[in-house]
């Protein structure tokens, strides 16, 4: 399989001239709202011929098969329509996984080099689950299908030609390594349920990211975990992400596998011959470290860690700490440590604890700290696959951090 960066996806001679590719904005450190992961679907597309239009929501990277064939055709990573040959063009219907304001957008292209749809456009509204057909909510994404009238009909009592359009008609490149990624801005600060994406007139769209705000209503009091990324939360600030990336840790649900955690990598200077303190922690300078920020602050109750995945390769022994500070940016770099530092004193929530590899673990505290912040750190390297800290949200906290 291949990423749209490798060689393959290069432009061939005689097929255009080479761009500049896009640098990501910063608004791509925001969640995406969209993402199969917290829970995004697709309630209807005029036509999958080609490919699916769920895939538009994979949070993986797009990959290529050049040379499979199905029964529809040359296999492809994302939602391809057929070639149209008769009125109108192709949209889809994509409920998100949270509901947010909306940051901007990520349109790839990748791999769909001569299939590429010429342009997009996207409209929103915020709607309830009462507001969608029955029909719609059991929509299967599947290659080969096509609307019939009784599909047709039933998205229509969803009104979408008349939603907001969010991103007017825009012009796309073909799925060559220069020119596959897009970021439109979005200049919207409402907060969106639901998405049309239209694609004009046909045509194939790699992946659609949505990036932006979570804005969910949480009651105060209520147990939760203040983490999680469909609650707001965000990675921070980060010692080291060789392997893998903390915003894996606040996903929902347990890791597919190592590639869906917080991995570091090992770490040069480790001694020659690891020695061991009284209480069994190794006895190995320095530790890797990073900070997340709640989504909802609340009352830290428990914490759960889980190595699921990570058996020759997961942390001696963590840390967690936590304090209550006022909300921060997310940005593509993450935070220094002179930010981190300047974020207050951290209190222990989870005192040093030894891990065991591939296994969740809930930890009940012995006292209970108020959070808006948390820090995990491994010793002395290795690879966690998720983190949550269940505790009473307390929205109040976000005012207090910020008279700090």
């Amino acid at each position: 399989f291949l990423s749209c960066s490798v060689a393959m996806s290069v432009r061939p001679a005689g097929h255009g001239s080479a761009v500049t590719p896009e640098r990501p904005p910063q608004w791509c450190a925001s969640p995406n709202l969209a993402s199969a992961k917290v829970g995004g679907k697709i309630l209807f597309a005029t036509n999958e011929w080609f490919a699916r239009a769920e895939n538009l929501l994979n949070p993986a990277e797009p990959i290529s098969r050049f040379g499979t064939f199905t029964d529809h055709g040359q296999w492809m990573d994302g939602w391809e329509s057929a070639r149209k040959r008769i009125q109108g063009h192709d949209w889809c219907i994509i409920r998100l996984g949270v509901p947010g304001s909306i940051a901007g957008f990520e349109v790839n292209t990748a791999f769909f080099t001569g299939n590429y749809a010429p342009k997009i456009s996207i409209q929103a509204a915020s709607l309830t689950r009462e507001d969608e057909p029955y029909k719609l909510q059991d929509w299967k994404s599947e290659q080969g299908l096509v609307a019939d009238e009784d599909d047709l009909e039933q998205a229509a009592r969803l009104k979408s030609e008349q939603w907001t359009t969010i991103l007017p008609k825009t012009p796309l490149r073909p799925g060559y390594a220069d020119s596959c990624k897009h970021f439109f801005a979005c200049p919207s600060t409402q907060v969106w349920t639901h998405l049309r994406v239209n694609i004009f007139p046909d045509g194939g769209v790699a992946r659609l990211r949505v990036h932006g705000n979570v804005q969910r209503t949480i009651e105060p009091g209520k147990l939760i975990n203040l983490l999680a990324i469909e609650n707001g939360g965000l990675p921070l600030a980060w010692s080291d992400v060789h392997y893998g990336h903390p915003k894996f840790l606040i996903n929902p649900g347990r890791g597919v596998n190592m590639g869906d955690g917080w991995e570091t990598a090992r770490k040069p200077d480790r001694p020659d011959v690891l020695q061991v303190d009284s209480q069994g922690h190794l006895l190995q300078p320095g530790s890797e470290w990073c900070v997340l920020q709640c989504g909802v602050p609340g009352v830290a109750q428990k914490v759960e860690i889980d190595t699921l995945h990570f058996k020759g390769n997961y942390p001696e022994s963590v840390v967690v700490e936590g304090l209550v500070a006022p909300p921060q940016k997310r940005s593509l770099e993450g935070m220094s440590e002179r930010q981190v530092a300047q974020l207050g004193t951290w209190k222990t929530v989870l005192k040093r604890t030894k891990l065991r590899p591939h296994e969740r673990r809930i930890f009940q505290l012995d006292s209970q700290v108020a959070v808006t912040h948390i820090r995990l750190s491994i010793f002395p390297d290795g690879g966690v696959s998720r983190l949550r800290v269940w505790g009473q949200a307390k929205p109040e906290l976000w005012i207090k951090g910020s008279q700090l």
